[in-house]
């Protein structure tokens, strides 16, 4: 059995954001602090960045060459600094490169092997290589996880990994499922979300042309958060104006989840007609927050939704707006999607999140 298993936290000392990686480490590691503390794995926090007060925190320093670790119980505020090697180490980042003697490794999706001429193009020499490291440890790692079998199905196909070394265990929802008494029914000047904090995977502009062909006498509007990148808002912003639609359209940078949890509240509806994806974070938040789901019918969307959501075929404008204009007409469907929206984020928990992860771990220390 190993006698030290190192969970990578990194990802907690970036801004605070729905990414799937600090989704991910955030909300197992909330699930965890339930388990006896000697079940808990050891955390890798970045120097300087608190770290939960019930884990044994070890800080990675900023050098090359072995790993220096400092161990802190924050119960005592005790700092001795020693140099050991880990058991295991679960890396859940593709920027945290840990030697190791066994490795399980997190992969959120492949999306820059699907999309390379945007995630790692020209001038991007040092994200190619980086991405490239992290390849590598997917290739070498005793056990992959997985958020869906769509990430799972690419990792066979595009780099080779075996079946028997992969295992998907989806996100949990938030823990709070907000109930709402009403769906978009007293809103003044209705609207639809999209969050598009990947562009254009995310595929926001679909949304806007859709927009452009809604009936308007449902009023609608649309709110675009999380495009963090400039030059894709004004990309954005530069085609509602084209379409006739710029009144109707915000959008917005990069939010808080408090601010994007005000904005699914009063939102119709969430829109998600995401081109690809491994596991749609936005999706399941929406479901969380009862609210209705119109998305793409890619795989990985299917096995976040499930039996619920209204699911769009391909993504022509027309048949969107089609959707979207139900969505606005018709209360008795808003209320339909939101109740299986609320069931459907009350079975997914990061407990069994957790469970899961856990479970890896025994079964790569039993091997």
């Amino acid at each position: 059995m190993a006698s030290l298993v190192l969970l990578d936290a990194m990802p907690l000392s970036g801004p605070d954001t729905e990414r799937g990686t600090q989704t991910y480490v955030r909300g197992v590691i909330g699930a965890m602090r339930r388990l006896p503390v000697v079940e808990r794995p050891d955390l890798i926090v970045a120097p300087d960045v608190p770290g939960p007060d019930d884990f044994v925190i070890r800080r990675l320093p900023r050098r090359h060459g072995r790993a220096d670790w400092v161990r802190t119980r924050r119960s005592t505020d005790a700092i001795a600094a020693q140099t050991e090697v880990a058991d295991l180490v679960h890396l859940t980042s593709p920027d945290t490169a840990i030697a190791a003697p066994v490795q399980i490794s997190s992969c959120h999706d492949l999306i820059p092997l699907r999309f390379p001429a945007i995630e790692l193009g020209a001038g991007r020499s040092r994200a190619r290589r980086r991405y490239n490291r992290f390849l590598d440890r997917l290739l070498w790692a005793r056990l992959v996880l997985v958020p869906s079998q769509a990430t799972a199905n690419d990792l066979t196909e595009l780099l080779a990994i075996p079946a028997h070394r992969i295992r998907v265990i989806s996100y949990g929802a938030p823990e709070r499922v907000f109930a709402r008494q009403t769906v978009g029914g007293t809103d003044q000047e209705p609207y639809l979300l999209v969050i598009g904090n990947r562009e254009p995977h995310t595929n926001a502009a679909l949304a806007v042309r859709a927009l452009a062909r809604t009936n308007p006498r449902h009023g609608l509007r649309l709110v675009i958060a999380g495009v963090d990148d400039r030059r894709r808002r004004d990309r954005l912003a530069g085609l509602a104006t084209a379409l006739g639609v710029d009144a109707r359209t915000q959008i917005h940078g990069a939010l808080a989840p408090a601010q994007l949890s005000e904005l699914r509240t009063g939102a119709v509806g969430a829109v998600v007609p995401s081109r690809i994806d491994g596991f749609s974070v936005p999706a399941l938040a929406g479901m969380a927050h009862g609210i209705p789901i119109v998305a793409s019918d890619i795989p990985a969307l299917g096995e976040v939704l499930g039996p619920t959501g209204l699911v769009v075929p391909g993504f022509n404008p027309d048949v969107w707006a089609e959707a979207f204009d139900g969505l606005a007409e018709d209360a008795h469907l808003r209320e339909q999607l939101a109740q299986g929206s609320r069931s459907r984020a009350a079975r997914l928990s990061w407990t069994h999140t957790a469970a899961r992860t856990c479970a890896c771990y025994a079964e790569v220390r039993d091997e």
